[in-house]
């Protein structure tokens, strides 16, 4: 029997690029290795726990640095008329950006720390990563995942993942040509104060201690 891969992408941890990957033809691994839930034309973003008889299948996601993760978070919301998307993706992005996108977006957060102060004042649990990381990824309090990897290693995390599933890559990941969808943006270290910077840390203490992520 062969065992089937779930992707669970967690928003900003390259799902569009591993869902390219898992589905074209030159990987031989549609098969084996799918975006949960199943097909990429259907809704993004849902949990682990939504998965019916989810000890059946093997549970793969990414975590990213968090103060990475908001940047890009930032810089997608404004993005996004650039890349022909023009309405809220789910519940995570509408609270996340205020159902704002393009100019109304960074007109309202005209840098980053502002939207940061959105986070404090809106408190919606899947504002801050460390939250969101739990929404993905646990269940009754209890991580559900078989494997948790780094975004930041994307191709050594997919490779350990295939080896322990017994599989091997036709192509790896790193090879791979897909579309990425990235965001224009400077290193994250050019956008914080230092009130943001706190903030980050309390909020996401969880991502830090369990992942070793540092400023």
């Amino acid at each position: 029997m062969v065992t089937i891969i779930f992707f669970i992408h967690l928003p900003r941890t390259g799902g569009t690029f591993v869902s390219q990957y898992a589905r074209h033809r030159l990987t031989r691994l549609r098969r084996q290795f799918n975006y949960y839930p199943n097909s990429y034309t259907k809704k993004k973003h849902s949990p682990a726990s939504s998965i019916p008889n989810p000890q059946d299948y093997y549970l793969f996601g990414l975590i990213r640095n968090p103060f990475d993760w908001y940047v890009s978070r930032y810089h997608y919301f404004i993005d996004k008329p650039k890349k022909n998307i023009s309405t809220v993706e789910d519940d995570i992005s509408k609270y996340s950006d205020a159902g704002l996108l393009g100019e109304d977006f960074q007109q309202k957060f005209k840098d980053i720390n502002k939207h940061i102060q959105f986070g404090v004042r809106n408190n919606h649990p899947n504002f801050w990563l460390s939250n969101l990381h739990d929404y993905m990824f646990y269940k009754d309090g209890k991580n559900i995942m078989n494997h948790i990897g780094k975004f930041e290693n994307m191709n050594d995390e997919m490779n350990f993942v295939l080896k322990e599933n017994g599989l091997v890559p036709k192509v790896e990941l790193k090879d791979f040509w897909g579309y990425k969808n990235e965001s224009e943006r400077k290193d994250y270290h050019e956008y914080y104060n230092a009130i943001s910077i706190a903030t980050i840390l309390n909020k996401d203490r969880k991502i830090f201690d369990l992942y070793g992520y540092k400023y």
